[in-house]
Order: C-alpha cells, then sequence, then structure tokens
C-alpha cells in the first residue's frame, strides 16, 4: 500500500513509499496470544524526492501473551544501517479485536542507526532542503507507551541542511 494512505503525524503524512503488512496472529482466550508478523516498509522518502531516494526497512514482530517483540532490521541500499530490538507491553482481551497497548506497563528497547543522514532527513525536509553528512546514534528506549523515555547518544559529521524559507 502507498505511505499516503495511513494518517500520519506531522509532515510524515507527506511522504512516498510503500508498506507491507503480514501478520499470522492466534487467540485461543485472554492471554492466549501468539503469532508472527512483518511490516515493511519500502522507499520510504519525502513527498519532494524521487523514487530510490528513500530507505527499505522491516520490523519483525513476535506476538506474545503480555507483550510484542519486535526486531527492526534494514535492507537498505542507501548507505544507511537501522537495527535493533524491544519489547511493547500489551492487555490481552477475549479476542484479537479486544487487544489493546497497555500504556502503564513498562517497555523497553534499543535501536542504532549508522550511515548517510539524507534518507532520513528526507522525510521531514523540503526538496530545497538537499541534506547531506553521516549519522551514527545509540538509544535506548523506555518508560511506558503512555510515557515514553529515549536515553542515548546520537552524532553526526559533515552534517548539512538547506532550509530556503529561513535564509540559510
Amino acid at each position: 500500500l502507498p505511505m499516503d494512505l495511513f494518517p500520519l503525524p506531522g509532515g510524515l503524512g507527506e511522504t512516498k513509499g510503500l508498506i507491507s503488512v503480514d501478520v499470522d496472529a492466534k487467540h485461543g482466550g485472554v492471554g492466549q496470544l501468539s503469532g508472527q508478523g512483518v511490516i515493511k516498509v519500502t522507499d520510504w522518502r519525502g513527498f519532494d524526492f524521487d523514487e530510490g531516494e528513500g530507505f527499505t526497512t522491516a520490523l519483525t514482530l513476535d506476538l506474545q501473551p503480555q507483550a510484542v517483540a519486535w526486531k527492526l532490521g534494514a535492507e537498505d541500499v542507501t548507505n544507511l544501517n537501522m537495527n535493533g530490538t524491544g519489547s511493547l507491553p500489551i492487555e490481552s482481551g477475549a479476542s484479537l479485536a479486544a487487544i489493546r497497548p497497555n500504556l502503564t506497563a513498562p517497555m523497553q528497547g534499543q535501536l542504532s542507526i549508522q550511515g548517510a543522514a539524507k534518507p532520513l532527513l528526507t522525510l521531514i525536509t523540503a526538496e530545497d532542503a538537499e541534506p547531506e553528512g553521516q549519522l551514527d546514534a545509540s538509544l535506548d528506549i523506555g518508560g511506558t507507551l503512555g510515557n515514553p523515555q529515549i536515553q542515548g547518544e546520537a552524532n553526526g559529521n559533515a552534517l548539512r541542511l538547506e532550509l530556503p524559507n529561513l535564509g540559510t
């Protein structure tokens, strides 16, 4: 499906690319959730950028009775590597439709990003921005879904971003 079919926040709603979702979930009653899934985003890029300038990544899901374990692995050719793992808490219900995020239980995860900044920066910049440079980030995700906390370190090397509307 095209990315612009999904109501994403802010400028992300004006992005291009394809998303595919394949989930095999089984539910045998309260607390009996199991299954796997893959969410794949292909050539995700800003609205003003050409086909092939975006990045591709896959999020693998492992459905468990009280949590969804996730693993992020980039399949990207734009010199951007993103990898991570974590777990998001859920509340089981009497059916698949009754499963909800648990906003108060702790979540955890780790995310690392290394490589070209352009694929990520094109998601939030206009066509005139011409982003360049390298990113290196290592982040820990914690807190709860209702009060998320991200800690870690992010560094840039030779980052460049033009914002003509602001006179840069």
